[in-house]
């Protein structure tokens, strides 16, 4: 490889055994000046640069002169095909490609010559000038109107002016002058919107949270999750029929392999509570469907059940 003198050479060697690049060798570099003949490096130390392939970088202040630079890479490793590897830069003080003199390329006569930086910035002065004299005799007497001014012709629009739909107009056309949806009868809502799904729900029937279900009849977990409270992930149930659960105690009963196992709830409100699982809990689930009651003794130590349904245990990946 060519390069110039006074910079830093970097040399490598690959080395091969069973035809496959050899890693982990101790390798060692003996670089060479032609002009001398003699070792300027011996015994340097060479990095493994991966895959069988090591380097040897020779310093700038030792490339001083023209010539070639030969670095012999050395282990004595006995598995790789050939222990001594030879790389060679050639370094020179000035390129020696050009053949003729720049002169006799192109006649004198030919060249023209270019303005000086005085003459550049008079005549870009001078466009300038003339710029911003043509651009005050566009804009004169043109009156802008203020933002006070712009803003109030927008928002004095007339609405039935804008009704392309999509459009901003439209959309504030369509939300009507009281702009309060809440103050409407549920009732006028027509089936299949928000309003009359809202207006739909039966107070008297079980409300509860995701992982539940909304009616109450099954519930599902990930094995190995927390459903946890404090995490806003417990499994909440309440319900506006049921009887009052203060001073009682509820708890989850599920059907296990034919083995009732309970977890013990906590009463929120007098028609409202959750059961908490912690991971390990729901890690001794096996992913399957359970079926479970939803159980409470009230505070006159009457058994009352309050939901039945279906736990689905899902696998949990990874």
């Amino acid at each position: 490889m060519l390069t110039k003198s006074g910079v830093a050479l970097t040399f490598y060697a690959f080395y091969v055994a069973s035809k496959v690049g050899k890693t982990g060798l101790t390798v060692t570099v003996d670089v060479y000046e032609q002009t001398t003949g003699t070792p300027i490096v011996s015994g340097g130390s060479a990095s493994a640069l991966g895959g069988g392939l090591y380097y040897y970088t020779l310093a700038s202040g030792s490339v001083d002169a023209s010539g070639a630079y030969i670095a012999v890479f050395k282990t004595a490793d006995t598995s790789v095909d050939q222990q001594h590897i030879p790389a060679l830069w050639v370094t020179d003080t000035e390129l020696k490609n050009l053949d003729a003199a720049i002169s006799t390329r192109l006649p004198t006569a030919s060249y023209t010559t270019a303005p000086d930086s005085t003459a550049i910035q008079a005549a870009s002065a001078a466009a300038l000038t003339a710029y911003d004299a043509a651009t005050a005799a566009d804009v004169a007497g043109i009156s802008i109107p203020s933002a006070a001014t712009i803003s109030d012709a927008v928002w004095d629009e007339a609405t039935a002016d804008h009704s392309t739909i999509g459009s901003t107009g439209a959309a504030l056309a369509a939300a009507g002058g009281a702009g309060d949806p809440w103050s409407t009868a549920a009732a006028a809502y027509p089936s299949g919107t928000f309003g009359n799904i809202i207006y739909s729900i039966n107070p008297a029937q079980v409300t509860v949270t995701s992982p539940v279900a909304t009616d109450g009849t099954s519930i599902t977990v990930i094995r190995g999750d927390d459903y946890l409270n404090t995490d806003g992930r417990a499994l909440t149930f309440s319900g506006a029929t049921w009887p009052t659960l203060t001073g009682g105690a509820v708890a989850l009963i599920m059907d296990i392999n034919g083995t009732a196992t309970s977890y013990a709830g906590v009463i929120t409100a007098a028609t409202s509570c959750y059961i908490e699982l912690t991971d390990t809990q729901t890690g001794a689930l096996m992913p399957g469907a359970y079926n479970y009651d939803l159980q409470a003794t009230l505070s006159n130590a009457s058994v009352v059940t309050l939901v039945q349904g279906l736990l689905l245990v899902t696998e949990d990946v990874r």
